[in-house]
């Protein structure tokens, strides 16, 4: 048995929560059968299924708790390095739209609900308020043109939902637990020395970072905080180690796994693609021509199904409940056939070896107590995570959910000072899956660790052999 909330939409009303049922995922999967039988009734109940779909998982709810096996080392055997911690930015409002349909508006005030379902909710906002009015940031600092958290009546394209600021102020937490509290990873009086942050030049990733920073810390020291921009959605600065342009990945960066060759018949001829369209071509009054590609579907679908919204809809015709499931699964599996593409591998790979090379031989610096830095954290994109999984070997090929986190451990293992690594994704430990551990024997079955040395040799030379390539800038200049 599985709980859901019914709820009406397409009406010209908000959102309205009858009631909390009990129900059966059978009752479920008929309901959804005669709806795509019968049609659906505009003014009925849509099931949102909570925990019943994969939509729920990318939405990444307040209502679930962040969760995860970070930290989880034997503390008698090994000592925390270092972090670092890759993530995507929390629920944001939508970038595309559709025709003859005008986005439905979203607020981006933190409200009394919010504080009330997110602990530490009211902490963060009050903080926040206080450092704006400060402007705390210094002049040759970076991200002066932005807010520092989501503080609009209406948000406007791609920006950051207080929900969303929500989500990894969560993070922030669960990471505080995991590696301060148990740990103690961080020196009181040395913390904003020891912690770096990067982010996109994009609000979104700007605020969620801050976001997560206060769930970690309990405060924001922004005159002292190491921020610095990232070239591009890869992540590349100017201390990476390596140049940032590259000739052979820039027109396809933005690309990964759902997105690439979504387009292509293999996936636009599918049933239930061409059902959908025809049915969002019947309700928006349009060709299927005119309908845009179905991740951009999917972009509007979204922040109505994660914000609880009435779907689209004009006149007495709405946008039914299986389109959106049928877009969602088609472009998830996309991305699940295209991401051992010999060609989007050779992309991924190219596009983050500057990353992977920066915090390889960080972690020997961190190794070695030549760097102060001890938790670094990129602010990133779903185009920055799942490149990076897929390039290390763990990626699915599904779309990153809203505020996923891959962390990246250090350790030391205390007999020997021998440095290990170990790897999650979303809280779930993958170490066995990264290409250049998987081969390998590992420290601690039960930790799985993988050595730091494996990864300096993918780094230095393993990447681009695998690639065939002599050099990183031998490979840029080929167009893929």
């Amino acid at each position: 048995m599985e709980g859901a909330v019914i709820y009406s939409y397409c009406s010209n009303l908000a959102l309205i929560t009858l009631s909390h049922l009990v129900i059966s995922t059978s009752f479920v999967s008929l309901y959804l059968l005669l709806a795509v039988r019968f049609g659906y009734d505009c003014s009925g109940p849509y099931w949102a299924m909570h925990n019943l779909h994969p939509l729920n998982f990318y939405c990444n709810p307040l209502s679930e708790p962040v969760s995860g096996a970070e930290g989880q080392v034997s503390k008698d055997q090994y000592q925390l390095v270092s972090v670092h911690v890759i993530i995507r930015h929390g629920d944001r409002y939508v970038l595309h739209s559709l025709p003859n349909y005008k986005n439905a508006p979203v607020s981006c005030m933190i409200d009394e609900g919010l504080k009330e379902q997110v602990k530490g909710m009211d902490v963060y906002h009050r903080q926040m308020k206080i450092l704006a009015k400060q402007e705390g940031r210094l002049s040759y600092q970076s991200f002066h043109a932005y807010n520092l958290y989501p503080n609009s009546d209406a948000c406007k394209a791609g920006q950051l939902t207080p929900q969303g600021a929500a989500q990894h102020l969560k993070n922030g937490q669960h990471l505080k637990a995991a590696y301060l509290d148990q740990w103690h990873l961080l020196d009181n009086s040395k913390k904003w020395d020891q912690i770096m942050v990067r982010s996109t030049t994009k609000s979104r990733t700007f605020q969620s970072v801050l976001a997560l920073l206060m769930g970690l810390m309990g405060e924001l020291n922004l005159q002292h905080l190491q921020l610095e921009e990232a070239m591009n959605n890869s992540m590349c600065g100017v201390n990476t180690g390596y140049p940032c342009a590259c000739l052979a990945t820039e027109e396809l960066v933005d690309l990964f796994s759902s997105t690439y060759h979504q387009l292509d018949p293999q996936m636009m001829l599918q049933p239930k693609v061409q059902k959908a369209y025809s049915q969002l071509a019947k309700v928006l009054d349009i060709t299927t021509n005119n309908l845009p590609r179905p991740s951009h579907i999917m972009d509007v679908s979204m922040i109505h199904y994660c914000h609880h919204l009435p779907l689209p809809h004009r006149s007495t015709q709405c946008i039914q409940p299986w389109v959106v499931s049928n877009i969602f699964d088609a472009v998830n599996q996309n991305g699940r056939d295209q991401h051992l593409d010999k060609n989007l591998l050779k992309i991924v790979r190219l596009k983050l070896q500057p990353l992977l090379y920066e915090i390889a031989h960080r972690m020997s610096m961190q190794l070695a107590g030549t760097t102060p830095l001890k938790f670094v954290i990129y602010s990133g994109h779903d185009s920055t995570v799942e490149p990076l999984a897929n390039a290390l070997g763990f990626s699915s090929g599904n779309w990153p959910r809203y505020a996923a986190r891959i962390v990246m451990e250090l350790y030391k293992r205390s007999k020997d000072d021998t440095g290990y690594i170990r790897i999650l994704y979303d809280g779930k430990p993958v170490t066995e899956q990264v290409t250049f551990c998987q081969h390998h024997h590992f420290a601690d079955d039960e930790h799985s660790l993988c050595s730091l040395q494996y990864f300096l040799d993918f780094v230095d030379h393993g990447n681009l052999k695998e690639l065939n390539e002599e050099s990183y800038e031998k490979a840029c200049q080929n167009v893929i």
